[in-house]
Parts: C-alpha cells; structure tokens; sequence
C-alpha cells in the first residue's frame, strides 16, 4: 500500500491558524501604556480572528486605583470605531 502524503507542507501546518486552548493570562501593569498600546489591542485582533479560546481570561494588576468596571470602560475605548459628527442639518441643495 503507497504511504499517505499530506496536501499540505510542514511549513503551512506550523503556521496554521487554529484556536489557542482554554487559558489565562495575567499581566502585571494592565493599567499601563503598552498594555492599553500593543497587548489589548493584540489580543483584540486574536478574538477577531476566532484564535481565543471561549474559555481565555485575563487577570490584570496595575498600579492605577481603578475598579474592574473602569478599567473594562478603558478598554472597550480602544474598539469603538472613532467618527465624526456634525449636528448641522443640510439639504440636498446645499451639498
């Protein structure tokens, strides 16, 4: 019987992208610079991509006097998609 070959090179398998296990991460300095920067927004595009796991959490210390809830409104800043507005009304004429 001819041995099976993958379709696939070993290269496209170590690079495949598949959910982490469930796990944790704990970050001393959460309420930093380079967390809100790099970290936060990293894991950010990971959740996106379906590469964490449903079950990932995240324990962050810092040295900030913040609650859980303020810091999660800190957070959640980094994802709202930035607008402008205008509260002037226009017509078509006008345009």
């Amino acid at each position: 019987m001819p041995e099976i070959q993958p379709s696939v090179d070993k290269q496209e398998i170590l690079c495949a992208e598949i959910p982490g296990e469930p796990c944790g991460l704990a970050v001393f300095g959460a309420s930093g610079d380079l967390t809100k920067r790099k970290l936060i927004d990293s894991l950010f595009q990971l959740f996106r991509r379906g590469l964490l796991s449903d079950k990932f959490y995240f324990i962050g210390c810092g040295r900030k006097d913040i609650t859980d809830d303020d810091y999660r409104d800190i957070v959640a800043v980094r994802f709202i998609p930035r607008r402008a507005y205008s509260g002037r009304t226009y017509s078509v004429g006008t345009l």
